[in-house]
């Protein structure tokens, strides 16, 4: 996820648009993704970042493990289903074409959504939040 994604959605829940639930597997996947996609940033950085993405998300972490979830799901993404139930979540967030079929297709209280169309939820219920995201994000990029 481009790291300005990554700011908007944190600086979204900041401001109260959304309540996330995170796997904990996921942000690990997150983790060895980094190290793996840009070999330039030392571990420390990798780490680091990490670290600020579980302290901002620490009441939302979730490790549920895969059990929790439908055998439709496939097995590498069933950590994800998982923590989406056990925290209650009513939607499900993800770019994966395959697995948004998965939720979909199965039978739960969790439906599947891209992130484009999350981002376009976000703009119907609070349209103000989301100029307030966005703006908090450019004066944070304009700093001299």
């Amino acid at each position: 996820m481009p790291i300005i994604v990554c700011d908007f959605l944190l600086t979204a829940f900041d401001l109260g648009l959304y309540e996330p639930v995170v796997s904990a597997t996921a942000l690990d996947e997150v983790e060895r993704t980094l190290r793996d996609d840009f070999p330039n940033l030392t571990g420390d950085a990798v780490r680091y970042r990490v670290d600020a993405m579980r302290d901002a998300l620490a009441d939302h972490v979730i490790d549920a493990g895969p059990s929790g979830a439908p055998d439709a799901i496939n097995a590498k993404d069933r950590h994800v289903v998982a923590a989406a139930l056990v925290g209650g979540a009513a939607v499900l967030v993800s770019n994966d074409n395959a697995l948004r079929q998965q939720v979909n297709g199965a039978a739960m209280a969790l439906r599947a959504i891209t992130l484009d169309d999350f981002g376009l939820e976000l703009w119907e219920q609070s349209a103000d939040g989301v100029n307030e995201a966005v703006d908090t994000l450019v004066t944070k990029r304009l700093r001299p």
